[in-house]
C-alpha cells in the first residue's frame, strides 16, 4: 500500500492512483535525487558566501549613493545586464571594515535581482 500526499487536486489524484508501484518508486527517487542536488546547490552556495571579506573592484547599473549598502539602479530594464567585478577572501584581517561590507552588499543585491528574475511568478 502506497501512501501519496498530494496537492493538485482530483486529476493528479487520479493520475497518481493510476500509478504502478515501479512508477511511484521512480518518481520517489527522482524527488531524492533533486533533494540532493539542490541540498548540494545550497551548501555551496552556504559556502561561498560564508567567505570572510568580499571587495567590489568594479560595477555597472548599481546604486552606490547609500554607500555601503548597493541596490540594483531603480530605472535598469529587468533585460538590461549588470556586471561587477569581486575579489573573493577566504580569510582576511578587516572582515567587517565598510568596504568588506559594501562587496557583500553588492553579492547579495547581484543575487537577488537574479533570483527575482529566475524564480518570479
Amino acid at each position: 500500500m502506497a501512501i501519496v500526499e498530494y496537492h493538485g487536486g482530483p486529476i493528479t489524484h487520479r493520475y497518481l492512483m493510476n500509478k504502478t508501484k515501479h512508477d511511484l518508486a521512480s518518481m520517489y527517487m527522482e524527488l531524492l535525487r533533486i533533494r540532493e542536488r539542490d541540498l548540494a546547490d545550497a551548501q555551496r552556495w552556504r559556502a561561498f558566501e560564508s567567505s570572510a571579506r568580499f571587495k567590489m573592484m568594479g560595477s555597472a547599473n548599481f546604486d552606490h549613493s547609500a554607500y555601503p549598502e548597493v541596490s540594483v539602479k531603480p530605472d535598469v530594464d529587468p533585460r538590461d545586464w549588470l556586471h561587477f567585478g569581486l575579489e573573493v577572501w577566504d580569510k582576511h584581517p578587516s572582515v567587517e571594515d565598510e568596504q568588506g561590507k559594501h562587496g557583500r552588499n553588492l553579492l547579495m543585491a547581484y543575487v537577488e535581482h537574479r533570483r527575482a528574475l529566475l524564480f518570479q511568478p
